[in-house]
């Protein structure tokens, strides 16, 4: 019959008054069977930690099954005064938990899908049963269902069928670019391992340094443990850092020194595509850390430098918006199309002016703003697919005084070195060639894009989109404005087509590849019918399915849990949307959900104010951009202090006492947020009238003022006082916003977050080498900064998730080291560090690692790390599952090889270990090509 494990996990939220003496058990009855935890001692007053696996037996032929977890309290002999006979268990509270068994998906070996699922964690309440002073609280589960042992010998059949495919494949096949970044191994410490624990007690104290996990198999220095037995000596990790004989690890650090040449620094676009070729340069085991540190360190200078010009220049141009062309510093050029707005060259950097100039979209400049930012991700996401000959330009925003620029590499290419596209609204359209094309198509593949045919062209993405054929030889990519599809338009917007985009998260997920020129009017009308009615279908798909989706799988129980922390105001509601692949103009749907939900209602409270918060600093930060730029139209100077005034005027009307601030919040302000987001602000307020005063009631978990301050300063470039700020969001009455309360009004950069990931990645190595908990939870801040730019970047996720894990790894490693220091002991197991599935850090790290599969599902690297992952976290048949399908996607992935090696051997599959063996000495000692 079929069985069942179930593991207890965690309980909380006890009222514990008196209670502290006492020690905690879970039982869980199955029909006849009980299975009991040991009893554990409340953490921190409030939570048990059992973390306990057990195995029941479910009836043949039934789909459903009925967990009963009880949880009762046993009080501790605490003294010789303590009753020998202590009192009966007191149960605290039962819960009963039903659990369909078919919507437990079996896992299994016999096919490749992307998901993990094995185990479900189930959160249920606990209520009080007796009249144990009120006690109650929640309790985690997780379920997995076994197979029996025929599907077990047909798994065991079907891996040996993989592992065979695996090895017959051709040495020579291509390897992954997505191998490109490797980590490094430990240093060894005065010539040898410390393989030990104690090798490791013995370098901390001699040198006050941490090592590293010395269990980990993947970063370990050294040799490996398989044998070339034609050579008789030790072959090199693979996933070491060590790719030629006689290269040592013992290797100083290299000075990174950078090039002074003023021309080659002054060439924005060579500088970059250098270093973009040396990443895709970079393949496993034979790349050293210093080469990596290396290119890091010269994309972090270019980076910085090109940001310094586009700064500089940027605040130029917008201050000098106004004046006329003579007296300009930097002077408009007349290139390109009418959609990018007025252009400027300065220093090797195009500046575009988003202005609806040429009324695309009604006059709406905030819409031509949207399509500058169009621009930025569509160019990001095609970096991302990491394609090599594809080229990008740098690229930013400079947000200033309420007009936006986009400031781009200048390329080595002019009008007639298009091959690609159309640089004339389609009137004349260029067809690429095979590489091109393959190229382009790979591109659109990863982008889940549709290819479609105009004017007997065939397109992998926008008509407008074009590619030239540089100067420098090089393949150049431009005007991505338009790259992602429109959702279904709105008819009462102008135009909307172009700036009300689905996201990139949204479409790569989605069933169909959807047509970037949909509801563009450059396709036939019988291809478009086609394509525009895919697009109707996914714009309903994503308000009706995913929307209700999110809020109540995703958004609900995360604010839950938020608002047990403490932590509402932490949330980063517009990086979790995005994610999802769900636009910011949808608050006002997701309010109307989370309204309706079957949720308490002090949480859909707390979750309205922090949705109407967003909608609310994002609405008034459009209506300052507007009052600045009318401002800047009316004086046509390049001055500072009347715009400053301006944002003070503005900030007072909303956040004053006054009669003309409650008419500006429940009158312009709350019909603005109705007519952006579409929905009706009475649903979340309810009885109360007042906006303001909905947002400034005070509550347990959130805000709202101050909520809308925050996201307000960051959209809008404002610094304010912090000691005025706190004050009036926690006072009934807030005093009136002076000169010198409004510290600083800068210019915004929204960037590639090419600077923040090179700093994580160095960040990242460093840590990794020398053990370093800071090192690694900087590295860490560094990747979720690139991350709120870039939420869809697999090697971003990808990294992150390694960081939470390695982090996760030394805590461990030093508390095991601090337990030995001093010890007198002489011997250790080498039992590898057990790490708990199940705490919130590596289930932070598991949610990344599946993010970077789910961005890329062919990345071998990603595939191969995670199983890596679950390893270490005892998950060994769902770490198997996940270095076939690493070695499906790329067979000589020597890193995987050995890893792969390893966990057979491990799990007594010799037989297969050895055909994996002999593979990865086919693929190390191979001739070069």
């Amino acid at each position: 019959g079929m069985k069942i494990k179930v593991q207890v996990i965690e309980a909380w939220n006890f009222i514990t008054e008196g209670k502290r003496d006492s020690d905690f058990f879970c039982k869980l009855d199955l029909e006849k069977q009980q299975k009991t935890t040991n009893s554990v001692a409340l953490e921190n007053g409030k939570s048990c930690q059992w973390n306990e696996l057990f195995i029941f037996d479910v009836p043949d032929g039934r789909e459903e099954i009925e967990i009963i977890a009880t949880v009762s309290r046993k009080q501790r002999r605490t003294g010789w005064l303590t009753p020998i006979t202590a009192p009966a268990p007191e149960v605290v509270g039962e819960s009963v938990i039903k659990v369909r068994v078919e919507q437990i998906p079996v896992h299994s070996l016999l096919n490749k899908s992307g998901e993990e699922g094995k185990w479900y964690p189930i959160w249920t309440k606990i209520t009080a049963k007796s009249g144990g002073g009120g006690l109650g609280g929640e309790i985690r589960l997780s379920f997995e269902v076994l197979p029996n042992e025929d599907d077990t010998k047909q798994i065991d059949l079907k891996v040996e069928q993989r592992i065979d495919r695996i090895c017959r494949l051709p040495l020579h096949q291509e390897r992954s670019s997505s191998v490109s970044e490797v980590d490094p191994p430990m240093k060894e410490y005065e010539g040898k391992e410390y393989n030990t624990l104690y090798d490791a007690v013995d370098r901390v104290k001699k040198t006050g340094l941490r090592a590293s996990d010395p269990y980990d198999e993947e970063l370990k220095g050294g040799r490996s443990q398989l044998q070339d037995p034609e050579r008789g000596s030790y072959y090199l990790d693979p996933d070491s850092d060590l790719s030629e004989e006689g290269q040592s690890q013992e290797e100083e650090d290299p000075v990174l020194t950078p090039n002074t040449d003023f021309l080659a620094l002054a060439d924005f676009n060579c500088r970059f595509q250098e270093a973009t070729e040396s990443i895709h340069s970079f393949t496993t085991g034979s790349t050293s850390y210093q080469q990596k540190g290396q290119v890091n360190m010269d994309l972090i200078n270019l980076y910085q430098d090109f940001l310094y010009s586009a700064r500089v220049y940027g605040k130029i141009i917008i201050s000098e918006a106004y004046l006329p062309d003579k007296q300009k510093t930097v002077k408009p050029t007349a290139i390109g199309g009418v959609a990018g707005g007025q252009k400027y060259v300065v220093h090797s950097i195009l500046f575009k002016f988003a202005l609806d100039n040429y009324n695309l979209f009604g006059g709406d400049d905030d819409a031509a703003i949207k399509v500058a930012g169009h621009e930025l991700k569509g160019l990001l996401n095609y970096y991302n697919c990491m394609i090599p000959g594809i080229c990008v330009p740098l690229c930013c925003l400079v947000d200033y005084k309420g007009f936006r620029l986009v400031a781009m590499s200048v390329a080595p290419i002019n009008k007639k070195s298009i091959v690609y596209g159309s640089n004339n609204s389609g009137a004349t359209l260029f067809p690429g060639n095979a590489f091109l094309n393959g190229k382009l198509e790979k591109a659109s593949s990863i982008l889940n894009l549709k290819k479609h045919v105009i004017k007997g062209t065939t397109l992998y993405g926008p008509v407008d989109m074009e590619a030239h054929l540089g100067f420098d030889g090089r393949l150049y990519l431009l005007d991505f404005s338009r790259v992602f599809p429109p959702e279904s338009p709105r008819k009462e917007l102008k135009g909307s087509h172009l700036y009300n985009l689905l996201r990139p998260e949204f479409c790569q997920h989605y069933r169909v590849p959807l047509c970037s020129d949909g509801f563009s009017g450059f396709v036939s009308e019988e291809g478009g019918r086609e394509h525009n009615a895919e697009i109707d279908t996914a714009t309903r798909y994503l308000r009706e399915t995913l929307l209700p989706d999110f809020v109540n799988r995703d958004l609900l129980p995360q604010l839950e849990e938020a608002l047990r922390k403490g932590t509402l105001e932490e949330y980063s509601l517009p990086q979790n949307m995005h994610s999802r692949g769900i636009n910011i103009r949808h608050l006002g749907l997701m309010t109307i959900l989370v309204a309706c939900s079957s949720a308490s209602p002090e949480l859909i409270e707390e979750t309205c104010v922090l949705l109407l918060s967003e909608m609310t600093a994002r609405s008034v930060k459009i209506l300052l951009r507007q009052a600045i730029r009318s401002r800047m139209r009316q004086l046509r100077v390049p001055l500072e202090q009347p715009y400053r005034q301006v944002c003070l005027d503005y900030l007072n009307l909303l956040l004053g006492d006054t009669l003309q601030s409650r008419q500006h919040w429940n009158t312009t302000l709350r019909k603005f947020i109705e007519s952006k987001f579409s929905f009706s602000v009475t649903v979340a307020l309810k009885e109360e009238p007042d906006l303001k005063a909905y947002l400034r009631k005070q509550r347990i978990g959130i805000n709202g003022i101050s909520v809308l301050l925050s996201r307000l300063q960051h959209m809008a470039g404002l610094t304010l006082d912090p000691n005025w700020t706190h004050r009036y969001a926690q006072s009934a009455k807030g005093s009136p916003l002076e000169e010198e309360h409004l510290v600083e009004m800068k210019e915004r950069i929204k960037s590639m977050s090419i600077i923040d990931h090179a700093q994580g990645y160095l960040l990242k190595l460093k840590g990794v080498e020398q053990g370093s908990v800071p090192y690694l939870r900087n590295a860490i801040l560094k990747f979720e900064e690139a991350l709120a730019a870039n939420p869809n970047n697999k090697f971003i996720l990808r990294n992150l998730a390694y960081c939470l894990f390695r982090l996760e790894v030394q805590v461990e490693t030093n508390k095991r080291l601090d337990q030995l220091l001093g010890s007198s002991q002489t011997a250790l197991s080498s039992k590898p560090i057990e790490l708990s599935f199940f705490s919130p850090q590596m289930e932070r790290a598991k949610q990344y690692f599946l993010a970077a599969i789910q961005a890329d599902a062919s990345d071998a690297q990603t595939l191969y790390k995670y199983g890596h992952f679950l390893v270490r976290s005892g998950q060994i048949e769902s770490a198997l599952e996940y270095h076939l399908r690493a070695l499906e996607e790329d067979p000589n992935h020597l890193p995987c090889l050995l890893s792969l090696e390893q966990l057979l051997t491990r799990i007594g599959k010799f037989e297969l270990a050895q055909k994996i063996k002999e593979r990865y000495l086919q693929v190390s000692f191979r001739e070069p090509e």
